[in-house]
């Protein structure tokens, strides 16, 4: 479904939403690798922030231009939540 919705993103979208759509690309990159491979839990709590609102704006302004766009995305955003629950419950969960 993402990719379903980053092509129809970057086949007739906005600059403005193409921009958020590959800025919300690398962020979920670098959660990973900041998470699983750095294991900075701390930075990926801030990345997944900024995911789920990057991910949010990508909606908000899809929803005016391609509501196949937001209905594709926001599965996803749901997934960010949980990911996001994951990620603070494990930092709580193993103290420095």
């Amino acid at each position: 479904m993402i990719a379903v919705a980053g092509w129809l993103i970057f086949s007739d979208s906005s600059r403005t939403l193409k921009k958020l759509g590959v800025i919300q690309l690398a962020l979920n990159g670098f959660w990973s690798w900041i998470f699983f491979g750095m294991h900075l839990i701390g930075l990926g709590m801030i990345d997944i922030l900024a995911i789920f609102v990057c991910t949010f704006a990508l909606l908000a302004l899809a929803c005016k231009s391609s509501r196949t766009v937001a209905w594709l995305m926001t599965p996803y955003l749901f997934w960010i939540d949980y990911a996001s629950a994951l990620n603070v419950a494990i930092y709580f969960l193993n103290p420095a």
